[in-house]
């Protein structure tokens, strides 16, 4: 057996290090799954298929099986049988959050922030229950400016995100957007001082870390089998979805001039553009749903990060 190139050597140990890590996130990662593969053909997938794919990151049936049966009772998926087999796709909610998610993962660079906030006022009530919101809303991008405030930045045209919506409205808070300074030094020190930046951006560093030798290395023109190259996407897409969604999205004008994180969607998107042939290749053989193959994907997913080269499963190389 030929030893491993350099490439194939970095992607064996990126799953050797999500294997290592204790507790394994199994139902982490299937959720990527289904919400970057599944989701853009057809949206359902038989469970062999899914056993297949995940044997490859070294878990076991078992494992994976309790997971689903776990992320089927926490509302995420939904299971349905046709005689003896078992297939699975997204239920109503868990769909709804991972297009949330989708937006925030799968987006292009940012559209120019034009000074806009977003402020909510918390309602009053117990300590506990105040806390417990405003730990919430910290996953939304929000911090505290104040002992019943919190602020976010804004963009035009930004809806409201549908858990955030029902979230603040079950609590009964007050959302007020309107516009504010829009430069100056002022905003940077509102920004350090109210954002735990400097753990965003060693959580950035360190993706980059991994991921830019893996996109240098392609750039280079190494290739990978088509079942690394699936293996790869996931764990990309599965790294820097952990990342972004702690990223409360702070507008340039309010990051440090050397901020790694536009640094980390460009390595993301490259990569994910250099493996989307192969790795949708091996998806149309592998995958099955209960009519058969899954559909091709659709053009959603040629849109993703800002737009990608557009090869259908049938041209890329075995």
């Amino acid at each position: 057996m030929a030893a491993p190139t350099h490439l194939e050597y970095l992607i064996d140990s990126l799953v050797e290090r999500f294997r290592a890590r204790k507790p394994i996130r199994t139902g982490d990662l299937i959720i990527t799954v289904f919400g970057d593969i599944v989701v853009t053909r057809g949206g359902t997938l038989w469970l062999g298929s899914l056993l297949k794919l995940m044997r490859g990151f070294g878990m076991s049936d078992g494992l994976v099986r309790t997971s689903m049966t776990r992320l089927v009772g926490e509302g995420w998926l939904q299971r349905h049988h046709v005689g003896r087999q078992s297939y699975y796709g997204f239920s109503a909610s868990g769909r709804a959050r991972s297009v949330a998610a989708a937006r925030r993962i799968y987006a292009g660079a940012a559209a120019p922030w034009p000074g806009s906030w977003r402020v909510v006022l918390l309602p009053g009530g117990a300590p506990e229950a105040r806390d417990s919101l405003r730990k919430a809303l910290a996953g939304f991008g929000f911090a505290s400016v104040g002992p019943g405030a919190l602020i976010a930045p804004s963009r035009p045209n930004e809806e409201l995100d549908r858990d955030l919506q029902r979230l603040l409205e079950d609590h009964e808070a007050v959302v007020i957007d309107g516009a504010g300074p829009a430069g100056g030094g002022g905003l940077r020190r509102l920004a350090r001082d109210t954002w735990d930046l400097a753990a965003l951006r060693a959580a950035y560093d360190e993706f980059l870390g991994h991921y830019q030798p893996i996109r240098d290395a392609l750039g280079g023109g190494e290739s990978l089998d088509r079942l690394r190259a699936v293996q790869t996407r996931l764990l990309l897409v599965h790294a820097y979805r952990r990342v972004l969604l702690r990223d409360p999205g702070l507008p340039s004008e309010m990051l440090p001039a050397d901020w790694s994180g536009g640094q980390a969607l460009d390595v993301c998107r490259d990569i994910y553009a250099r493996l989307a042939a192969p790795s949708e290749s091996w998806i149309s053989e592998t995958f099955e749903t209960e009519s058969g193959p899954l559909p091709l994907p659709g053009s959603a997913f040629f849109a993703r990060f800002g737009g990608i080269a557009e090869t259908t499963p049938e041209k890329a190389e075995a």
